[in-house]
């Protein structure tokens, strides 16, 4: 069983290079951020009669980079949240997003977003053609020794004819790295705090479709490489939450919901939490090491109340500890080393209350403490993995219901797993 879950990351960038991609172009960046104080965004809207589409984006980030950058690149990115100038932890809910929101007889879209990040950091490194093919080096520290992250959404939203997208996220440290040309790639990231992401939703009496995904994640990399012909990426994460919890809760209490024509589900949400997880796609070679430790509680909880609902209903609780994937195209060698420790208890519960359903309903609630997924297209010939997984801890996935006048189909899953590897060199 493999389990997804698409996660929107907003990224405020307050350190911007770029540079003028020439044939001679080298970039030697060195940035140090230290944060200590806290970072709140609070957003109340109340809306009626508006006839147009609205956006509320709620952001709070400790510390940002963004950096932009063509040619050979030597990148040195060190984040700190929490520490003051004299070494002192600040033991306090540094980062904070709340987005409060009521609409009525509204004819548009609605999409609000509340993100809490404790360090953000953001490369990308473009090696033009015919530009300097040299070895770039990118360097990526960031700590966080802060009581955590918060973001939360409370929504109420009565005849509303367009499409509601609600999406709070709570993210410790966020790393991305998009690199073409030969490179390697370090990166280090280290939790002490929560990352708690809350989504209050209550809807009646509206026609669009609704959305809604709570995520809360201690520390997320995400890493896109393109080789120079017969090239290599080199690539070492370390990810490891030393406290803290990572929770996400999503509450929603709907009745008399409409999906529009041509949209299938008229409600679709998606709670989830996770300690450490790591996305690698790429083209060409890769040698990579990935190391991730988790430590402590990892809770997704959805709780649906849904009466009168005319279209689908799709839920997903998914609850991980560890999570790392590698999706790699064009390789002719892969080397993958794979350590991934669980010693806390990764909880998934799904309740839902649900009546009068013109639709299918599918519901997932899935567990897991170690995850490893690699993915070569096409074959690699030299695929060389080496994983271990070991979990010492309750792994729990829960699934409650009440149904009653259903017209549809039903599919109810509750999976945990402990550990999990799926490896997959096929041809095209």
């Amino acid at each position: 069983m493999s389990t997804k879950s698409t996660l929107v990351v907003l990224t405020v960038s307050t350190l911007a290079f770029t540079t003028a991609m020439a044939q001679d172009t080298v970039n030697d960046v060195d940035s140090s951020q230290q944060n200590w104080a806290h970072v709140r965004a609070t957003l109340n809207a109340d809306l009626k009669g508006v006839t147009e589409e609205v956006t509320a984006t709620s952001a709070a980030i400790g510390n940002s980079f963004s950096a932009e950058l063509g040619g050979h690149t030597e990148l040195n990115n060190t984040q700190i949240l929490g520490q003051d100038q004299n070494g002192n932890w600040v033991r306090e809910e540094l980062v904070n997003a709340s987005v409060t929101l009521n609409a009525t007889d509204q004819v548009g879209a609605i999409t609000a977003t509340a993100a809490a990040i404790g360090n953000s950091a953001s490369v990308t490194v473009d090696d033009p053609e015919g530009g300097d093919s040299e070895v770039s080096t990118i360097k990526n520290l960031q700590r966080d020794f802060s009581k955590g992250s918060r973001a939360s959404i409370d929504a109420s939203v009565a005849g509303v004819d367009e499409k509601v997208e609600l999406t709070a996220a709570a993210i410790n440290n966020s790393f991305s790295a998009d690199v073409t040309g030969n490179a390697n790639i370090s990166n280090r990231q280290d939790s002490w705090g929560d990352a708690i992401a809350t989504t209050n939703l209550s809807a009646s009496d509206t026609l669009g479709s609704i959305s809604g995904t709570t995520a809360a994640i201690g520390n997320s990399a995400s890493i896109n490489f393109d080789n120079v012909d017969g090239g290599m990426t080199n690539l070492n994460s370390v990810q490891t939450p030393h406290g803290g919890n990572f929770r996400a809760e999503l509450n929603v209490d709907g009745h008399n919901l409409d999906a529009p024509d041509g949209i299938e589900n008229a409600i679709e949400t998606t709670a989830a939490a996770m300690a450490n997880s790591l996305s690698v796609e790429g083209t060409g070679n890769l040698n990579a090491t990935n190391l991730q430790t988790f430590r402590r509680d990892v809770r997704a909880t959805s709780n649906l109340d849904l009466e009168n609902i005319s279209g689908s209903v799709s839920a997903t609780t998914a609850a991980i500890g560890n999570s790392a994937s590698f999706t790699i195209e064009g390789a002719d060698t892969v080397t993958i080393g794979n350590v991934q420790s669980s010693t806390y208890d990764p909880t998934a519960i799904t309740n839902a209350d649900l009546g009068n359903i013109e639709g299918d309903v599918t519901l997932t609630s899935a567990a897991m403490a170690n995850t490893l997924s690699v993915t070569t297209l096409p074959s690699t010939a030299v695929l060389d993995v080496n994983s271990v997984q070991t979990n010492g801890a309750l792994t729990e996935a829960q699934m409650n219901v009440s149904m009653g006048n259903l017209i549809g189909n039903a599919s109810f899953t509750a999976a945990a797993i402990g550990n999990s590897v799926n490896i997959s060199n096929l041809p095209q």
